[in-house]
């Protein structure tokens, strides 16, 4: 599905930045992602996300809201407040907020989508190419 929609885009060229201390989680997405043909930097606090993007500028930040130092939703507010990460799409995930619940802290934050963990997880590469598609990259 993603990769006719991208025909003729490089996939490796988006790079996306996993934020998720849940190492199952985690893996899953970035399994996923990867395979699909996307690289994929993964980080396991709010903290070390925020080091990554300070050296390489990722495509796309996909954060768990509940991470053991910070909100994704803090992540998102001192992402948008960098010149370098201002207009980087952000699809916040949880496994713990139900929708109604985090989709506004999600857009208050700067969030440009909220998604409870999908059981499916090709909701997720949706996700990401409606958002991809969005910021105008492709």
């Amino acid at each position: 599905m993603l990769e006719s929609a991208l025909k003729g885009h490089d996939l490796a060229r988006i790079t996306i930045l996993n934020v998720d201390d849940t190492n199952e989680h985690r893996y899953a997405v970035t399994r996923l992602l990867r395979k699909t043909g996307f690289t994929v930097i993964e980080a396991k606090n709010g903290r070390a996300a925020l080091e990554k993007v300070s050296s390489f500028r990722p495509s796309l930040i996909i954060p768990d809201v509940n991470l053991p130092d910070m909100l994704g939703f803090d992540v998102a507010r001192r992402l948008r407040s960098s010149a370098q990460t201002r207009d980087t799409p952000i699809i916040h995930l949880s496994a713990t907020y139900p929708a109604d619940a985090g989709q506004p802290g999600s857009y208050e934050s700067g969030g440009d989508r909220f998604l409870e963990h999908p059981s499916d997880l090709l909701e997720l590469v949706e996700a990401v190419r409606q958002e991809w598609r969005r910021s105008g990259q492709i």
